[in-house]
């Protein structure tokens, strides 16, 4: 609609002699008024015109004709619109007296472009007040998802709307404004020195926390200038700042510069206050949904702060205090301090039987699990191989000797020694086969249980000579291995306490205490361990079995909640800053 008033005082307009500015001033917003279209277009007309056309709407006058004085060169001309019974708005315009025609003229040419302007003026009958203003800003901050590109849009429609040369949008952060956006410019840059005027003027109204107008009205309450004045001499324009309030707070200010040095008026003051009254909570919206989650958590905790501090608070006062100080007292606390680690059982002593010389299996008589006795056999290597073996040197041995013999009883001393030397190398190899077929049957070195080794189901395999067939482990003399992660070795001593739980048995517990700690770590599931031995007391090992797994935990003390919460964390940062240099 303002779009189709402008066009219709473009064209009309055109066509009076002398004429120099106009305007529309349409009063559908109760007792506000803005102009609908102005002309030139994006000018702003002398205040002469805009209180003539005021006067004509309220009624003071039907028709009015202004000769030019000392503050006006110019003719002014108003006539009021009217639908049906109701003033509608009023019609003005400034004309050159050196060049205008005849006064009745001049009317009788502004009562025939009236007439075509009714029929436009025709739908605006039930407009509530702002209401299209409100609906093109809503719409223009709504179509942006980002909160810059939003803030831009809404300043350009500002800028449009009140005819401004520059509209501004600052915000507060720290307890100064920076500038967020500008209409028709580019963002780069903003909050540099060229915007310092700019965000003092916005400072001064938010300090304040009114809307301040440059050059003030004489009715306008006394407020600090300071910034606007400067302002003002560097634009050469009047100026209008109006803080950004949203639930209670002031999160910014916009600044609105007008195109020549006319102010703005209180209509227009007051429309105003209204639209960004309705606009700023829907841009804190936006602001907020882009912050990030640390942000939002301490606008959150400020407000909640805020909110503590009120009179009349003094029931959640004490609540918070009470769960404050009963948090303080816990963390400070000292309690038992355990470290955790992952465990597994051992034989206290372990014997490997390997294969005293390569061979074959012949017989298996125990597998892992199977209690067994001193000298018990447990696996026998074939010794058919063997027994060849033991007849060959036995027969080399009986050639030697019978040419030892025959050579003693020639009296050849050469012979002699060579078949005395042959005769002690086969009775050599004859006492090594015998050793080993000894040793094809091994034994149990001591009453235990075999804890690894399942060759039940190998009988016949080939085996080499070092290759490890069993273990053997004594029953009820067994070793807790505790892998400590390198974070917590620190913490432990020997003689310390700790409780073993197996996975196998997770209801039963088993008391141990440290009594070595290796120094020397190893690399277990990408991470580094030290193991710490433990020892069971006597007659405590009921149940267990070598090769449990479970978890075990160390007492290493008392400790604040609060240390054992954070150790962790304050170790993770202290070498991260080491390795960042700081």
């Amino acid at each position: 609609m303002e779009a189709s008033v402008q066009d219709w005082l473009n064209d009309q307009f055109g066509k009076i002699p002398g004429i120099r500015h106009g305007l529309v001033l349409l009063g559908t917003r109760g007792s506000q008024s803005l102009p609908a279209a102005v002309w030139p277009i994006d000018s702003r007309p002398p205040i002469e015109v805009y209180a003539a056309a005021r006067d004509t709407l309220l009624g003071k006058l039907p028709i009015q004709r202004v000769s030019p004085s000392e503050t006006s060169h110019n003719r002014i001309f108003s006539m009021p619109i009217r639908l049906g019974d109701r003033p509608t708005g009023a019609l003005a315009i400034a004309v050159d007296p050196r060049e205008a025609l005849a006064d009745d003229a001049v009317l009788a040419m502004l009562r025939q472009g009236l007439a075509k302007l009714y029929p436009l003026l025709s739908v605006l009958q039930n407009a509530s007040p702002g209401s299209s203003e409100a609906l093109r800003l809503h719409a223009t901050v709504l179509s942006h998802a980002g909160f810059e590109q939003a803030c831009t849009a809404f300043a350009n429609e500002m800028a449009t709307i009140f005819h401004c040369r520059r509209v501004s949008l600052g915000i507060a952060e720290g307890g100064t404004v920076r500038v967020a956006a500008v209409s028709h410019g580019s963002q780069t840059g903003l909050g540099g020195e060229a915007y310092g005027e700019l965000e003092a003027a916005m400072e001064e109204a938010v300090d304040q926390g009114a809307a301040i107008t440059y050059p003030p009205s004489r009715d306008a309450k006394p407020r600090i200038t300071l910034a606007h004045a400067a302002l003002a001499r560097a634009t050469q324009g009047a100026i209008i700042t109006l803080p950004l309030v949203a639930q209670g707070s002031v999160h910014g200010a916009i600044t609105l510069e007008a195109s020549g040095e006319a102010a703005f008026n209180d209509d227009e003051q007051a429309l105003l206050e209204h639209l960004i009254g309705l606009l700023s909570p829907l841009l804190m919206l936006k602001r907020h949904a882009e912050e990030s989650w640390w942000r939002r958590l301490r606008r959150l905790l400020v407000a909640r702060w805020a909110r503590l501090r009120e009179s009349g608070m003094n029931r959640s006062k004490l609540v918070v205090g009470s769960v404050a100080a009963v948090l303080l007292l816990l963390l400070a606390l000292p309690v038992p301090h355990r470290v955790t680690a992952t465990a597994r059982v051992e034989g206290e002593v372990q014997r490997v039987l390997a294969a005293p010389t390569d061979g074959f299996l012949q017989q298996v008589h125990a597998r892992p699990g199977d209690p067994v006795k001193r000298d018990q056999v447990l696996v026998e290597l074939a010794q058919q191989d063997m027994l060849l073996e033991m007849r060959k040197w036995q027969g080399e041995l009986a050639q030697h000797e019978n040419a030892y013999g025959a050579a003693m009883s020639k009296g050849d001393r050469a012979e002699l020694a060579i078949s005395m030397a042959r005769m002690q190398e086969a009775r050599a190899q004859l006492d090594l086969v015998r050793q080993q077929l000894s040793r094809a049957s091994l034994t149990a070195p001591f009453d235990g249980i075999v804890t690894e080794g399942d060759l039940s189901q190998s009988l016949g395999a080939p085996v080499k000579k070092g290759h490890v067939l069993m273990t053997v482990a004594p029953r009820d003399r067994y070793r807790l291995i505790v892998e400590v992660d390198e974070r917590d070795i620190d913490l432990v001593r020997q003689g310390q306490e700790g409780t073993l739980a197996p996975t196998a048995r997770p209801g039963d517990r088993w008391a141990f205490s440290v009594s070595r700690v290796t120094p020397v770590a190893r690399v277990l599931d990408e991470r580094n361990v030290f193991e710490a031995e433990g020892r069971f007391g006597e007659g405590s090992v009921q149940g267990l079995r070598p090769g449990m797994k479970g978890v075990a935990k160390i007492a290493v003390g008392y400790r604040p909640l609060a240390w054992i919460m954070l150790r962790r964390a304050a170790g993770w940062l202290r070498l991260s800053l080491w390795r960042w240099g700081l």
